[in-house]
């Protein structure tokens, strides 16, 4: 008995070398089960969602509805009160709509982390550089990528796996930054997409 018991460091060390190595060993069969191909190919064949969606920004929960059509090359996030907020993506302009307040600010469409979706032909390769893949304990894939020669701002992308399929975005001010308090969460919310 006191033999087994000097010797439980060792057992618990090879207990947790062994995590260690599962964790990486996970890690690395992601990246490789990751394809850049098939995320754009999943992109390419995109033809619109609708959607209700739920955001959360610092502890602020706010709904609506959002539609894709890339077609059309249009995308409209409709916020339900007391947000009173529209925001639409068209003819490459981003519009902001508050129905409150009757104002309208127009801004170029690129600022738009998700401008790139409305492209006809979309080239991850050339627009987006991959920061991170990451697979959840519910068998999500968070696809953290930046625009390509853009220093600020970064979007983790979620899809759920077999099929794979959008099912929100996180947004992040600052490329580098990994805390969820400084990031805009929008979840898609029984989506009907329609794809190719």
């Amino acid at each position: 008995m006191t033999r087994y018991l000097l010797n439980v460091p060792r057992i618990l060390k090879k207990i947790l070398g062994a995590i260690f190595f599962l964790i990486i060993s996970t890690i690395e069969a992601e990246k490789a089960e990751f394809s850049l191909d098939d995320l754009q190919k999943y992109f390419q064949n995109l033809v619109e969602i609708t959607s209700d969606f739920e955001q959360v920004d610092k502890n602020i929960i706010s709904t609506g509805t959002f539609y894709l059509n890339k077609p059309k090359k249009f995308m409209q996030m409709i916020y339900k009160d007391p947000a009173s907020l529209e925001i639409t993506l068209k003819n490459k302009k981003l519009i902001y709509y508050d129905r409150e307040l009757k104002e309208k600010t127009e801004t170029s469409a690129h600022s738009s982390p998700l401008s790139f979706l409305l492209k006809n032909k979309v080239d991850l390769k050339k627009e987006v550089q991959i920061l991170s893949v990451k697979t959840s304990l519910n068998n999500q894939l968070y696809v953290k990528l930046c625009k390509k020669n853009e220093d600020e701002g970064a979007m983790t992308l979620i899809f759920n796996k077999n099929p794979l399929s959008l099912v929100g975005w996180i947004i992040f001010e600052d490329k580098n930054e990994e805390s969820y308090q400084k990031s805009v969460e929008i979840w898609l919310i029984n989506p009907k997409i329609k794809m190719k």
